[in-house]
């Protein structure tokens, strides 16, 4: 037995990085700030970088721009109370214009001091420490004010001040590099502390690198090469803690660079080149995180330059190299253990099979794909390694573990990938391994072993791959096996087990890759399971991995393809949750259910948390803490306390669920971006849409002419950020909240001129709501003859053209008036006279004017009616128009006649005469329309008619309502439009995509199928070389026999090998036209029987083939290899799907043509399966374990069409098969002349 035992001190803490590659500007990070707003601000060597948890915007020295940062050589940062944002730099002073995104320089930068710290006291007076000494701010006048006492006194060593405090008197403490200074500035009483030699009471080093006081006004005082001090008030003494090499709960470092509280009380100690130490108060000890270049969840750089501790008490690092380290207060909800290299500590292998428990519950049992077996003490973190040795038969199997069971307290079972399956007795050590023995046929049916299952009687239930289950009896030591039969409906459906499962019947349950099956043991019969496409309540997929008891006794079954499945027993319905549901995938590898009923299921994308009350899902991936996203079959475990443990493919998770940690940070939301036009705009752009930055903006100003516009936004929770959840609308515009997952932008085009209201809400990566989120307005200003004053200019333009109109006229009116006027007066007499004859005149030409006017309407009312008709008349739509009061027909065109063979009479007569050729199915359907029509209700109906001898036909209705001013219908019209063509195209389009599903399903099934069988072949070979490797070593004598044994399996797995990859190729090659047709004239009967001695004559089970000629034999122009090759392959497969009997090769030689029949008294072939027999992949449904690709018929319709004829088959199922080859005869010849011709007669590349 190969052991070994190693300890593992488990990180645990896990650090996430944000360095150059996500977009920090530089690696050294000297300052970290998150301010009010919620933004992340990062002081580097190379630029201000601020961060959202997405991207990062970088400030850096602009030569040619005033308002740029004074110098991109970041040394501090601080938020004052009134919320101004300062920074300290190497070449000055400045606080940042958050509108403007700009930088005031101060003191007017004049003075290109180093700023070293920014400190604001309890009187909100900020002190500057620079490199020439202390200094404070005037903020009204924007200069520094010296102070000259403190100045005078630390200049006499040195006047570079490091670090600013104060303390609850109100004494500030000021770190220098030679010596540390407390200044009393209402007294301006001045104390210097430094290193006394010899005196443990004072400090270690002078030069001062960092001072923090923590929540009990303690002074903490970081050194370089003095370790940390801690100040005592009332002795005025120091205590220092140092490194001890010998020590490992000792400091990490002598040079101290950074110092930090967390919630919990902890100091953290940020060291050069030794990492990081948490001291912790109350046992006065140092727990030391550094960097392990083998783990990517470590510090990634021992030198840690700041550190910061936010409000939602996440903790950031800023190192010397690494850039940002990241410690979420809400951090990974899942400890993972996975193979670290160069650490033979970890985890041997990372793809993990199997896990399972030990007694004492402290202990579990980690089973790998090639790296054996592992022990994993929960306590001490410890992995004990177990692995298979060629040198030691007691030991694994091979370290191929894809099954672990608990079979006794001190025995497990273990399953192997081509290896059988063992006993371990992990008391003694002692190994009983169980493997497949030629002609016994109580021993393991094949080595291959999938899964275990130990039943309440203690007997292990054995799946295997493409071996069928296996039953162990412990007591008796013999095995029972349950093979699939094609010939028996009652057998297990496949030959691979995925898992085996007891109900509280007893009942034994077996998942399989075609289904599920109950055994009834007393009658070894099993019922199946299986999808059915036409009843929604069967099986969602046949590829059954896991099963799991649910509460009421009813079954989880999860499938490979199919989501997860509530079995109701009773009912005997299943009932299917899907990605569409919220599972993370489809295909669902194992099942485990903790304490409060919720089911956990691995997946294919991450692990899903199941409500079964509730019927949600919460789905965790990589980002949560997992070993990744893909796990492995059936590989799971609960402990007795309820601890969860998921194998994967990069390791395996394990967990608590009471325990797992929901983040309750609220984040604010901000909007981080506007574009228009793709374009990002700022506060400085000449377009001058906003005025400040756009995380300040209230207002957006557009024109028209902006028709595309983007806002980008951000929820500032730096956990998990890639999981935060947005929502967002457009008041006035948007009906409702537009909830788009964790996309992040939203765009809006052509909008209407008017005023809006973006709104846009966020939640964190556990889904906590932030409701209030971040708004502002957008007003979309209108083209200028859209405006009002436009219009306005517009409307007097108007009224002064008609006043001007108007004047005129009056003027002319007047003009007239004093022209007739003088005529009058010189004509009265005249008019007098001719005043009775005028007015007759008059009254003439009105009468006349009226009739004419009368007729004109008449002529184009005429007009109009007949344009109407003629329209109405000559489309092929019908139409029609009821009055609302009284619901009356006024007109419908002569369509009407055609479409329902009524006339207009007969509807007058019986409005419902057209239902008569309405299906009576669609009768009620039609009833409820015209009810709605009647009522003024608009919509449209499909449904179908059929007269007398005439196809069925379909037809869409739809109704529109002419109403009046007051809301009331006048007119109802009706429009009937002749849609068969239409749905008849839908109904092929429908056809075709089933038919594609089918054929993709098909070629799936066939990939699974081929890549198993490819397997096989190989891992016989490779079994029998490394048994003909241990031959070589004994006598010649003992070993020939077994040596030539296993070489004739080898040569057999061969031929299977080659066969099966002669079908593939041969696919390729028709495929893509390259098969060569080659006839010439052939002695058919010498042929056929040459075929029958090479390959039927000698077979196992001494069937042959019965040889019948009928006719006058013939010699018949064929190309011989390609026939072969059809007649073997429908010879074979009369020899595979039948048992007893002998095919029949029968000949028949007619004047025209050839035929060649295949006879069998087979399983035969369902008649709904016969149609698709000769296409690609496609198996019978009742070929449940004979081998077989679906290629061979395929394979021999192409042959069969080279020579131009045809391929035919009659089958029955149960009764046989009988396949018909007809060839036309070209050329002919009697078979007993001599010398026949052998000329190729043509040469047919396809």
């Amino acid at each position: 037995m190969s052991l070994t035992a190693f300890t593992l001190r488990a990180q645990p803490i896990n650090f996430s990085h944000l360095t150059t590659n996500q977009g920090l500007s530089q690696s050294q990070i000297s300052a970290i700030l998150k301010d009010k707003k919620g933004f992340m601000w990062f002081g580097s060597q190379d630029g201000l970088n601020k961060y959202d948890g997405y991207t990062f915007t970088h400030y850096k020295r602009e030569l040619d721009n005033k308002s740029s940062i004074c110098n991109s050589y970041v040394q501090d940062l601080l938020e004052d109370k009134a919320g101004n944002l300062w920074i300290g730099t190497a070449g000055g002073l400045d606080r940042f214009n958050r509108e403007k995104e700009s930088f005031v320089h101060y003191p007017d930068g004049k003075l290109n001091y180093s700023i070293n710290d920014i400190f604001q006291d309890s009187k909100k007076r900020l002190w500057i420490g620079t490199d020439q000494g202390l200094f404070l701010l005037d903020l009204e006048s924007g200069t520094y004010k010296p102070q000259s006492p403190v100045n005078k006194e630390i200049s006499k060593y040195s006047k570079y001040v490091s670090r600013i405090a104060e303390d609850n008197n109100g004494n500030l403490w000021i770190g220098t590099e030679k010596g540390l200074y407390k200044y009393t500035a209402s007294t301006g009483r001045i104390v210097r502390y430094f290193k006394k030699t010899a005196s443990t009471a004072s400090l270690q080093a002078d030069w001062i690198k960092e001072l923090y006081k923590d929540s009990t006004g303690a002074i903490w005082i970081g050194t370089h090469g003095g370790g940390l001090s801690v100040y005592n008030q009332k002795n005025d003494s120091f205590r220092s803690f140092l490194h001890n090499p010998h020590d490992s709960r000792s400091i990490a470092h002598n040079d101290i660079l950074s110092l930090m509280e967390d919630r919990n009380g902890s100091l953290w100690v940020g060291t050069e080149n030794g990492g990081i130490s948490v001291y912790d108060k109350g046992t006065a000890t140092f727990t030391t995180y550094q960097n392990n270049p083998d783990d990517s969840s470590t510090l990634n750089n021992n030198s840690v330059y700041c550190l910061y501790r936010d409000n939602a008490d996440n903790i950031w690092i800023g190192t010397y190299a690494g850039g940002v380290n990241f410690v979420p207060r809400f951090g990974k909800k899942f400890i993972s253990y996975r193979q670290i290299a160069n650490d033979p500590r970890s985890l041997s292998n990372n793809v993990v099979l199997s896990i399972s428990g030990d007694p004492t519950g402290n202990k579990v049992w980690i089973g790998t794909d090639g790296g054996g077996l592992n022990l994993f003490d929960r306590k001490t973190k410890s992995f004990t390694l177990y692995k298979h040795s060629d040198k030691n038969p007691n030991s694994l199997s091979n370290s191929y573990v894809i099954s672990v069971i608990q079979v006794a307290p001190d025995v497990l079972g273990l399953g192997y990938h081509n290896g059988g399956f063992d006993f371990f007795n992990v008391k003694t050590g002692v190994f009983e391994h169980h493997l497949p023995k030629a002609h016994d046929q109580h021993s393991l049916s094949i080595s291959d072993v999938n899964n275990l299952f130990k039943d309440r009687d203690g007997n292990i239930w054995i799946g295997t791959w493409k071996g069928g289950l296996n039953f162990y009896n412990v007591k008796d030591k013999t095995f029972t096996h349950y093979r699939t039969d094609p010939n028996d409906e009652t057998s297990i459906s496949d030959d691979i087990i995925t898992t085996v499962f007891q109900d509280d019947k007893g009942d034994i349950w077996v998942g399989t890759y075609k289904g599920l099956n109950r055994l009834d043991r007393a009658h070894k019969r099993f019922t199946h399971y299986q999808h059915d496409p036409r009843n929604k309540y069967s099986l969602s997929n046949d590829n059954v991995q896991s099963i799991l008891r649910a509460d009421d006794g009813n079954m989880w079954i999860g499938t490979e393809g199919g989501g997860v499945n509530y079995f109701n027993t009773a009912k005997q319905t299943f009932k299917a949750y899907t990605e569409k549901e919220g599972l993370a995938s489809n295909i669902v590898f194992a099942i485990q259910k903790d304490r409060k009923n919720n089911l956990w299921l691995s997946t294919n994308n991450g692990l899903s948390r199941f409500d079964p009350k509730l019927e949600t899902f919460q789905n965790f991936g990589y980002s949560d803490g997992l070993q990744g996203n893909e796990f492995r079959d059936n590989s799971s475990f609960q402990t007795a306390d309820g601890q969860l443990f998921f194998g994967g493919v990069n390791g395996f998770s394990t967990f608590h669920p009471d325990s797992l940690q929901r983040n309750t940070f609220i984040p604010p939301v901000h909007i981080t971006d506007f574009l228009v036009f793709n374009k990002s705009v700022s506060a400085d752009d000449r377009n001058q849409f906003i005025h400040k930055h756009i995380s300040e903006t209230d207002l957006i100003t557009l024109s028209y002419k902006e028709s595309v516009f983007t806002f980008e936004f951000a929820a500032l929770n730096y956990t998990v950020p890639e999981k935060n959840q947005y929502a967002y609308k457009l008041e006035g515009f948007d009906n409702g909240w537009n909830y788009i997952g964790t996309k992040r932008t939203a765009t809006y085009t052509n909008l209407d001129p008017g005023t809006y209201t973006f709104r846009v809400k966020a939640s964190n990566n556990d889904g906590l709501w932030n409701a209030e989120g971040a708004s502002l307005t957008v007003v979309i200003t209108p083209p200028y003859w859209l405006t009002w004053w436009f219009k306005t200019l517009m409307a007097v333009f108007l009224v002064g053209t008609l006043y001007g109109a108007y004047r005129l006229r009056v003027n002319r009116i007047r003009k007239l008036q004093i022209y007739l006027q003088n005529e009058v007066q010189a004509r009265t007499s005249e008019v007098l006279k001719q005043k009775q004859e005028l007015q007759d005149q008059a009254l003439h030409v009105q009468l006349l004017q009226a009739k004419v006017e009368q007729q004109t309407a008449q002529q184009q009312l005429q007009e109009s009616k007949q344009r109407f008709q003629e329209i109405a008349e000559n489309v092929d739509e019908v139409f029609w128009i009821h009055s609302a009061r009284p619901f009356q027909l006024l007109y419908v065109n002569a369509a009407f006649e055609r479409v329902w063979n009524t006339t207009f009479e007969q509807v007058q007569e019986n409005p419902f005469s057209f239902m008569q050729t309405v299906l009576p199915e669609d009768r009620s359907a039609v009833l409820a329309f015209i009810e709605q029509y009647k009522a003024g209700i608009e919509g449209e109906l499909y449904y179908r008619l059929q007269a007398k001898d005439a196809p069925l036909r379909w037809l869409l209705i739809r109704s529109f309502t002419i109403r009046d001013e007051a809301g009331q219908a006048l007119r109802h019209i009706g429009i009937a439009s002749d849609v068969t063509v239409q749905k008849e195209k839908e109904f092929v389009l429908q056809k075709s995509l089933l038919r594609e599903q089918e054929l993709n399903q098909l070629k799936s099934q066939f990939v699974s199928t081929a890549s198993h069988e490819f397997r096989t072949p190989l891992t016989t070979i490779q079994s029998s070389v490394e048994l003909i490797k241990l031959y070589i070593d004994s006598p010649a004598a003992n070993a020939r026999t077994s040596v030539q044994k296993h070489l004739a399996v080898i040569e057999k797995q061969i031929d299977q090998f080659s066969s099966l990859l002669i079908d593939v190729l041969t696919i390729g090659q028709i495929e893509a036209g390259k098969i060569t047709y080659i006839p010439c004239l052939e002695d058919v009967v010498a042929l056929c029987e040459t075929l029958i001695e090479t390959h039927f004559s000698e077979r196992a089970d001494h069937r042959s083939v019965q040889l019948l000629i009928e006719g006058t034999p013939k010699w018949v122009n064929l190309d011989a290899k390609l026939m072969e090759h059809v007649l073997i392959n429908l010879l074979s497969n009369a020899f595979k799907f039948s048992v007893n009997t002998s095919p029949i090769l029968r000949v028949v030689f007619n004047p025209d043509n050839l035929v060649l029949q295949v006879i069998d008294t087979g399983i035969g072939i369902p008649i709904r399966e016969q149609p698709s027999l000769f296409q690609a992949f496609h198996r019978g449904s009742n070929t449940n374990g004979i081998q077989g690709t679906g290629l061979g018929l395929v394979i021999a319709r192409q042959f069969v069409d080279c020579h131009g004829g045809k391929l035919e088959l009659e089958s029955q199922e149960k009764k046989g098969t009988t396949f018909t080859v007809t060839l036309p005869l070209v050329a002919s010849a009697p078979v007993l002349l001599e010398n026949a011709p052998n000329a190729v007669a043509s040469k047919i590349t396809l």
